[in-house]
């Protein structure tokens, strides 16, 4: 009966600790906050801005499709604050994300900065266009919740 016990004990122990490394490596659930869901129209040569609050360590997720002239393309950016301010102002920024001219798209951007609440922008623009666009487009916020 004691080689009995201890395959028992054995086996047991194994049991505790695949599920312990479990919990720790990936037992982790990912939450989704919507942030937008809809059609926006972008006229010519403007933008259409998408702000929104949040902390850091999160992905934004962004799909969308461009329709509504000869020329569906458009340039989503991810920005801070302080860079959407000096965006919308004519100067050069480094976005958190920039897609480039593009008909259509998801992207999934990590995002971590240094700890505490920023105002992101989601901006689609059409700036360099003539021809007025619509985007069908959701923003999804992905994270996982802090340990109580």
């Amino acid at each position: 009966m004691p080689g009995f016990v201890k395959k028992i004990t054995v086996i047991l122990l194994a049991l505790v600790l695949v599920g312990t490394l479990g919990l720790s490596c990936g037992g982790e659930r990912t939450f989704q906050q919507a942030v937008f869901d809809g059609t926006i129209t972008i006229s010519a040569g403007g933008y259409y801005d998408i702000p929104f609050p949040w902390g850091n360590n999160f992905r934004l997720v962004v799909s969308f499709t461009v329709s509504g002239s000869s020329e569906n393309n458009i340039v989503v950016l991810i920005l801070v604050d302080r860079a959407y301010t000096d965006w919308v102002s004519g100067h050069e920024v480094t976005a958190l994300y920039s897609s480039g001219q593009v008909t259509k798209g998801t992207f999934n951007v990590p995002i971590k900065l240094p700890s505490g609440g920023y105002t992101y922008h989601v901006v689609y623009s059409n700036r360099f266009s003539t021809l007025t666009k619509r985007v069908a487009t959701t923003v999804n916020i992905e994270y996982h919740p802090v340990p109580e």
